[in-house]
């Protein structure tokens, strides 16, 4: 997708299999191992992932890490301790290697690189401290559990806008979702799908950004 073309721009990027790849089925069936063999990992997965479920109200910031934690626990019966909980559902991350040696070439380059994603706190804790290099080139973030609301709600987006400290016209938001994309770009920002370090490289170019 091409959108209008930038000279200087503020650029907004995604985390989860943008940044990093990530594996929600992953986080299940590690928990599944927890359940005595009570819930498969399918079961875990339709329970938190089904929409407005436990994981959606996490994202938004409405329930404490301490209380979803707790609430795993008793719903799937886990014999496991809070730290395990905490592990096997935060340890579903692999850095996409392209997109992190392109923005240590943006940040040298001067360009405003923001964080932009829909997480809970865990998560966020989680990838902070695992890629506390990786993710210092970022000169601020959007996250949806500190702010309250999540992506595709254009309240997001107009956070992002304002973060900013310039006009949407300037703002370029990068997601490997496009109905994201969409929206962002429904209220004034330009967007990129995300599929490939070729593809992003290429439409980076196209709006005069300095790859």
């Amino acid at each position: 997708m091409r959108y209008r073309k930038l000279v200087s721009c503020c650029l907004f990027f995604d985390f989860g299999n943008v940044i990093a790849f990530f594996d929600h089925r992953k986080a299940c069936r590690q928990l599944a191992m927890f359940s005595n063999g009570m819930f498969t990992d399918t079961e875990i997965y339709d329970e938190l992932f089904q929409a407005g479920g436990l994981e959606q109200r996490f994202d938004r910031g409405k329930i404490s890490s301490e209380k979803f934690i707790n609430e795993i626990d008793l719903k799937f019966n886990l014999s496991a301790s809070a730290g395990e909980i905490e592990h096997a559902w935060c340890d579903i991350y692999s850095l996409n290697d392209p997109i992190i040696e392109l923005l240590l070439n943006l940040k040298d380059k001067g360009y405003q690189l923001f964080l932009a994603s829909n997480t809970n706190e865990l998560h966020y804790r989680w990838i902070k401290e695992k890629y506390a290099c990786e993710l210092s080139v970022f000169g601020d973030e959007v996250v949806s559990f500190k702010i309250g609301f999540l992506k595709p709600e254009k309240e997001f987006f107009e956070y992002c806008v304002d973060r900013s400290g310039v006009p949407s016209s300037q703002c370029i938001f990068i997601d490997d979702r496009l109905d994201f994309v969409k929206v962002a770009c429904e209220i004034g920002l330009s967007g990129i799908c995300y599929s490939s370090i070729s593809f992003l490289l290429n439409e980076l170019r196209e709006h005069r950004v300095k790859v």
